[in-house]
């Protein structure tokens, strides 16, 4: 049963994770060249992006459920300035993929890239711009070209690697 729907899972759980784990433990990583850092976790939402496009193909619109859910989760889970600016990008970020993923024409694997690109960089511009509004004595979150860049990059590098290894697995009969 729960195989049926593993990538729903994984999704549910990479978004907690990320939340409990850039709340708790934000895992500066230095940017080169900069003063600036950006987080290990950038990584892990990349990678979330995917995993909700294939769990939008394991159980359809019911994606926006799920998507509710980890919202909402994400209220418990985190403090309240995290939260604001989470849930926002999240909101955000997620509605984008929802939709390019869902009204875009061409292949799964097009649409799962087109989706989450575009989504990560959303997600990005927005987290940044609210945790500098609701999260000012967080220092390391910041709202320059470098963290944004960094932080799209770690993203995009993400969705790439997870997209060739589930497409990989997809591509040699496996699901």
């Amino acid at each position: 049963m729960l195989a049926r729907y593993k990538f729903s899972l994984l999704y549910l759980l990479a978004v907690l994770v990320v939340m409990v784990g850039f709340n708790n433990y934000p895992l500066l990583i230095p940017i080169p060249f900069s003063e600036e850092t950006f987080s290990f976790w950038a990584i892990v939402v990349g990678a979330w992006f995917i995993l909700r496009d294939f769990a939008q193909r394991e159980i359809g619109h019911k994606v926006l459920f799920l998507m509710s859910l980890v919202v909402l989760l994400g209220l418990y889970f985190a403090s309240p300035g995290y939260v604001i600016a989470s849930v926002g990008a999240m909101f955000l970020s997620e509605i984008l993929d929802y939709l390019i993923f869902t009204l875009q024409r061409g292949s799964f694997a097009q649409r799962v890239i087109r989706s989450s690109v575009a989504a990560s960089f959303v997600d990005t511009l927005a987290f940044f711009y609210l945790a500098d509004i609701f999260l000012p004595e967080k220092g390391f979150l910041l709202f320059t070209p470098a963290t944004i860049i960094a932080e799209t990059i770690a993203k995009i590098t993400a969705i790439a690697i997870w997209y060739y290894w589930l497409g990989g697995k997809e591509r040699a009969g496996g699901r």
